[in-house]
């Protein structure tokens, strides 16, 4: 299925377009505005570690983000290799695919951000020279940003999980019957899909839900 991501692949594109363009779209491009058309000194602005000091070390805080998306594509190859995908270079792209399909992402991208993660400490107590209290504050302000977002996935990947190993796909594709038109599908596909993202809050975890379910009637 990763050929017809188009949602991930697209997403990252427009990433892309964004940074190359510098045009902000929605939400961003009214916090733009908001921002040029405000009174305040941007000097005065309360930013989170502004205070901190800088040094010729300071690029360094790009590193764990580095070692991150490094170690994550690196995990996720050799989890692959491990789970028996098949490898073939002559075939690089198709080899690939079936390197990342075979692999388990939860497991890889847990022990990639532990490693970004210590890596952080590294760099801030190390080089960088901050106190292990900031730090420690810091990554806690962090975590609690993102613990919501966890929560919603692992419940996402926890439904998706279960239709996996329920045949949930095979059994709604018996109940169609070979009388129900494949046109239909792809549009009804997108229609469930934007039900269970509006309730869910997450587009991957939607990914996850219905791909157990769409590839077998597909």
């Amino acid at each position: 299925s990763i050929p017809y991501r188009f949602y991930p692949v697209l997403a990252m594109l427009f990433c892309l377009m964004v940074c190359y363009t510098g045009r902000d779209i929605g939400p961003m491009r009214d916090a733009e505005k908001r921002a040029v058309e405000s009174d305040s000194d941007p000097e005065s602005l309360s930013v989170t570690g502004s205070n901190l000091p800088v040094n010729r070390w300071s690029y360094l805080v790009f590193l764990p983000l580095l070692i991150l998306i490094v170690t994550s594509v690196a995990f996720l190859l050799w989890h692959g290799y491990q789970n028996g995908a098949t490898v073939d270079w002559s075939h690089p792209l198709l080899t690939l695919m079936g390197l990342f399909a075979q692999a388990d992402p939860f497991r890889c991208l847990l022990w990639a951000t532990l490693i970004a993660t210590l890596t952080s400490f590294i760099v801030h107590l190390g080089l960088l020279s901050e106190s292990f209290h900031d730090v420690n504050k810091t990554w806690f302000e962090g975590c609690q940003t993102m613990f919501t977002v966890c929560v919603i996935l692992t419940l996402a990947w926890s439904i998706g999980g279960v239709c996996k190993r329920l045949d949930t796909g095979a059994y709604v594709a018996s109940l169609l019957g070979r009388d129900f038109d494949p046109s239909y599908l792809p549009l009804l596909t997108f229609l469930f899909a934007a039900l269970i993202s509006f309730a869910t809050g997450t587009s991957y975890g939607t990914m996850s839900i219905l791909i157990p379910i769409a590839l077998p009637i597909a």
